[in-house]
C-alpha cells in the first residue's frame, strides 16, 4: 500500500536525509535538467547493485583451445617469465578451464567423507595451489610444438574432446579431455589423459 511505501522510504533515508529533504532535492535536480538528472541525483544517493555480466556459453572445444593456447604462449615465454611468472599467467585460465573442486573430491574418493568442512576447503585450497603450480613447472620450455584439434565425442553428461601436441620434428602425443558442465554452458575439464596417463 501507500502507507506501507512510505513507511519504507523513510526507513530508508532515517538518519541520512529525511523525505522532506528527498522530495525538495529531488525537485530541484528536475527542474535543473530534466528527468536523466533527477535519475543521476538519486542514483548518486543510493547506488544501484551492479548488473552481472552476462556468462558467455562456451562449447567443450573453446575451453580445451582455451588452455591450450595459454599453455603455448607460456612455453613461448617461459623463459622471461620465470617460474613465477608463468604461474601468475596460468592461474586464473586453470582455474576458469578446470572444475577444480570437483577434481579435488574425486582424487580422494570415499575418502572425502570423513573430512570435516574446514578439512575439504583446506584440501580443496592446496589442491587448486597445486594444479597450477605443475602445470607452471611442467611448461617451461618451447621448441616449435603446437596443439591440434582431433575431434569431440559426447558421452552422456560428459563431453570427450581429442586433441594432439604436435613437437616441431612431427611427433603427436594425443591428449584427451573430459569435461562435465559445472554450471549451464560453462564446461571445465575433469580429467587430462595424455599419452594415455592420467
Amino acid at each position: 500500500t501507500s502507507g506501507d511505501a512510505a513507511m519504507i522510504v523513510e526507513a530508508q533515508w532515517r538518519g541520512a536525509e529525511t523525505p522532506a529533504t528527498e522530495r525538495k532535492s529531488n525537485a530541484s535536480a528536475f527542474q535543473a535538467g530534466g528527468y536523466d538528472a533527477l535519475v543521476e541525483a538519486f542514483s548518486e544517493r543510493v547506488p544501484l547493485p551492479e548488473k552481472k555480466a552476462a556468462v558467455k556459453p562456451k562449447t567443450p572445444r573453446e575451453v580445451v583451445e582455451e588452455l591450450q593456447s595459454t599453455l603455448i604462449d607460456v612455453m613461448k615465454q617461459a623463459s622471461q617469465l620465470g617460474y613465477r611468472g608463468r604461474h601468475d599467467k596460468l592461474k586464473p585460465v586453470v582455474e576458469a578451464t578446470h572444475d577444480l573442486p570437483r577434481i579435488a573430491r574425486l582424487t580422494l574418493r570415499r575418502n572425502w567423507k570423513g573430512l570435516t568442512a574446514a578439512q575439504r576447503e583446506r584440501f580443496t585450497e592446496r589442491f587448486a595451489a597445486f594444479s597450477v603450480a605443475r602445470y607452471a613447472n611442467r611448461f617451461d620450455g618451447y621448441s616449435g610444438e603446437r596443439f591440434e584439434f582431433v575431434g569431440e565425442e559426447d558421452a552422456g553428461s560428459t563431453q570427450v574432446v581429442r586433441s594432439n601436441l604436435v613437437k616441431s620434428n612431427g611427433e603427436k602425443i594425443p591428449f584427451v579431455f573430459q569435461l562435465r558442465e559445472s554450471d549451464p554452458g560453462q564446461p571445465r575439464i575433469l580429467n587430462i589423459t595424455a599419452d594415455g596417463v592420467s
